[in-house]
């Protein structure tokens, strides 16, 4: 049987073999540090671990580099007589292997997914599994389907289970993800349709449910890299036109002849279609609106409010300053018109009052403070969240039940049955 695990990548690169030494090791597929030759082989060689003492130490391994002549059939590894390792170095002795720059990635890249793969798999079977290698959307796939079949409204009618039950098991079997492109591309548009539809709302309920659970979490490097590089289709939200993730942590000018003082942007947003190009700055849900009372029926902004507006307004200016400059020097193709700005900060409760409704002071000085705003887009986490929360409900609307149409209830015994005869896990 052949299982599969999710990788974060965003291309999955094929299957990994392991087999089992003993309860608690198994040997897998060995790894390329660099490109092969006829007489160069430089690999990694893993063994999977249950380590009891320290779990997360999944991996052990060893670093082989070998060279044989051309005339010669195999390998060193191939002959133990010929293998030098570290026991045979002796007092006065050293051993040293460097790796290059992209000998060094390829071992970060191979362990990754191996720590991966044992996190996933929570365990060594017993004799000889593949392990077969999915992006996320084949990932959120399986998922859905296995967490909530009743969820999964797109295997309504008998066509479309079979399409669902045809993927499954290519996607348990080994298929490339080359070969897997090719037989989706074959599939009829309104089933393509509803497999992203499905994928795409379980995606945004995710979504809403982690922003959700995380309102009160001040974590800026979190929201950033674990929420919005997770889900980068958030943002775009927001825009009136098409936009998507052009970059994060860039560079926007303003350095000094020193080198020193350089600005970075959180995100860089991309019109899809005229390329202009719009910036993002993240604070978090925590970060305050309102400073103290002004007068009477007014509240100034806080500090960090109009210090994120300070901060991208410099940015703006200093990326139509040095346009030419930066895409000279980074060779990327982007427009910077007059360039969108949008501060996502802060949650609307910090608005209310005792009563828990809302201050009616504190909301007009934010709301006419926002609304002012030229070329500057204010949005809170918690309207953020509800964003995405009415998307949620717009596709999600069950259809009416329909006695004499039982469709949903054999659709989800079959695909039940589905998982008996080919389970992926």
């Amino acid at each position: 049987m052949r299982y599969v695990f999710n990788n974060e990548a965003d291309a999955p690169g094929g299957s990994i073999n392991v087999t089992s030494t003993s309860r608690n090791t198994a040997d897998v597929t060995p790894f390329l540090l660099r490109d092969e030759t006829d007489t160069h082989r430089f690999s990694f060689e893993p063994v999977l671990v249950n380590n009891e003492n320290h779990p997360d130490n999944s991996v052990s391994g060893k670093i082989v580099y070998e060279v044989k002549g051309k005339g010669d059939s195999i390998f060193p590894s191939q002959d133990d007589q010929k293998t030098i390792s570290k026991k045979d170095i002796r007092k006065g002795d050293s051993l040293e292997l460097t790796l290059r720059t992209e000998e060094a990635r390829n071992l970060y890249e191979g362990l990754r997914k191996l720590y991966q793969l044992h996190e996933t798999i929570g365990g060594i079977s017993y004799g000889r599994t593949t392990y077969v290698e999915l992006d996320n959307a084949s990932r959120s796939l399986l998922q859905l389907l296995r967490k909530d079949p009743s969820a999964a409204r797109m295997i309504s009618t008998d066509e479309t289970f079979a399409l669902i039950k045809e993927l499954l098991r290519l996607l348990t079997t080994g298929t490339t993800h080359t070969e897997l492109q090719a037989i989706l591309g074959e599939m009829e548009d309104g089933n393509l349709q509803q497999l992203a539809s499905g994928l795409n709302l379980e995606q945004m309920k995710r979504a809403a449910k982690e922003i959700e659970a995380n309102l009160q979490n001040g974590d800026e490097e979190f929201w950033q890299n674990k929420v919005f590089i997770k889900y980068q289709w958030l943002i775009s939200q927001i825009f009136s036109t098409p936009y998507t993730l052009y970059d994060s942590k860039s560079y926007v000018g303003g350095k000094a002849i020193s080198n020193a003082g350089g600005n970075i942007a959180d995100f860089i947003f991309q019109n899809k279609i005229t390329s202009n190009i719009s910036i993002v700055e993240i604070k978090t849900p925590r970060t305050k609106l309102l400073g103290n009372r002004y007068r009477n029926s007014s509240f100034s902004v806080s500090g960090d409010l109009s210090g994120a507006i300070a901060q991208v307004l410099s940015y703006r200016q200093s990326i139509l300053n040095e346009f030419a400059n930066i895409r000279i020097s980074t060779g990327e193709s982007f427009e910077a018109f007059n360039p969108q700005c949008v501060i996502i900060i802060g949650n609307t409760s910090e608005l209310e009052g005792s009563n828990g409704s809302f201050d009616r002071d504190k909301l007009s000085s934010f709301e006419n403070f926002r609304n002012c705003l030229t070329g500057i887009v204010v949005i809170t986490y918690d309207e953020l969240l509800q964003r995405v929360k009415d998307t949620v409900a717009l596709l999600d609307s069950e259809p009416p039940e329909n006695v004499s149409n039982p469709g949903y209830a054999v659709s989800n015994t079959r695909l039940q049955n589905a998982y008996d005869d080919d389970t992926p896990f």
